[in-house]
C-alpha cells in the first residue's frame, strides 16, 4: 500500500536513476559496423538484462544472419531487376533467402526474440470465434 496524501516537495525533486539502463551491454569488438549497429537496435529494444554473457554469442550469431540476410535480399533484387535474368542464380539467391531465415528463426526463438516464445499460449487473447456456416 503507497503512502497516503500528497508527495512533499522532497518526493518531487528526486530524480529516479534507472540504474538497469546501464548495463546494456555493447556490440562485441569483432562485429562489423552493420552488424554493431543491428546489435544495438536489438539491445535498446529488449529489456536491459535481456543480453547477458552467457547469451551474447548467440546474439551476435543473430545479428550476423540479420546481415546476411539483407545482404542477400539486395541481391534477390537485383537479380530480379536484371536484364540477363539467371533463373539458377536466381533459385540459388531464394535458397540462400530462405536458409537464413530458418536460422533467423531459431536463433530468434533460442534468445526469445520471437513473440511466439515469449507468449504465454495461456493467457494470449484468443482470436473471436465465429459462427460456424451451419449455426446460422
Amino acid at each position: 500500500m503507497g503512502a497516503r496524501g500528497r508527495p512533499s516537495r522532497a518526493e518531487l525533486s528526486v530524480v529516479a536513476f534507472e540504474e538497469a539502463e546501464a548495463r546494456r551491454p555493447g556490440p562485441p569488438a569483432d562485429l562489423a559496423a552493420d552488424p554493431a549497429k543491428v546489435w544495438r537496435d536489438i539491445v535498446e529494444s529488449v529489456p536491459a538484462d535481456w543480453v547477458t554473457p552467457a547469451n551474447a554469442p548467440l546474439m551476435a550469431s543473430y545479428v550476423r544472419h540479420v546481415v546476411a540476410g539483407r545482404r542477400i535480399a539486395r541481391l534477390i533484387e537485383v537479380e530480379e531487376a536484371s536484364d540477363a535474368f539467371n533463373l539458377t542464380n536466381y533459385a540459388r539467391l531464394l535458397g540462400l533467402q530462405e536458409r537464413e531465415s530458418r536460422t533467423l528463426a531459431t536463433l530468434a526463438t533460442k534468445l526469445r526474440l520471437a513473440r511466439s516464445s515469449v507468449d504465454d499460449r495461456r493467457t494470449a487473447p484468443k482470436a473471436p470465434s465465429h459462427p460456424k456456416p451451419w449455426e446460422f
